[in-house]
């Protein structure tokens, strides 16, 4: 009688999660950049497809002040929409960059960074993708 329980427990449990929504939490790297130096500049750039979140990561060695630049232009259904915006902080810094549409089908994205002083700089677009 126990076995016959503990087996319709796992098969109850198996269902349930079984039926449990699929998250969308791929987050993958659409470009980096990297320049070293004294007032080092880095610009990454790509295209993704459905796109429900993109962010911009900065990286400097040593941490610094750092001024980033952001453009993105999504498709939906053959529309376009475009944002663009900038910052200052300090690093490390990642910052999430709204996508015009509840679900794009493409976004272009670049980044933009340059320190302030000598450093190691690195520059990451992310999304996440179903």
């Amino acid at each position: 009688m126990r076995r016959i329980m503990h087996s319709l427990l796992a098969i109850v449990a198996l269902v349930v999660v079984m039926a449990m929504p699929a998250r969308a939490d791929n987050i993958v790297e659409i470009d980096r950049d990297t320049s070293d130096g004294l007032y080092a500049g880095a610009m990454a750039h790509g295209l993704v497809d459905y796109p429900s979140r993109l962010w911009v990561k900065v990286r400097v060695r040593p941490n610094q002040r750092v001024h980033v630049d952001w453009s993105l232009t999504c498709y939906h259904h053959g529309d376009s929409r475009s944002r663009d915006g900038g910052f200052r902080a300090i690093t490390p810094v990642k910052r999430v960059l709204r996508i015009p549409y509840a679900e794009a089908d493409r976004c272009s994205v670049t980044a933009t960074a340059q320190v302030d002083d000598l450093g190691r700089l690195v520059v990451i677009l992310l999304a996440r993708v179903p």
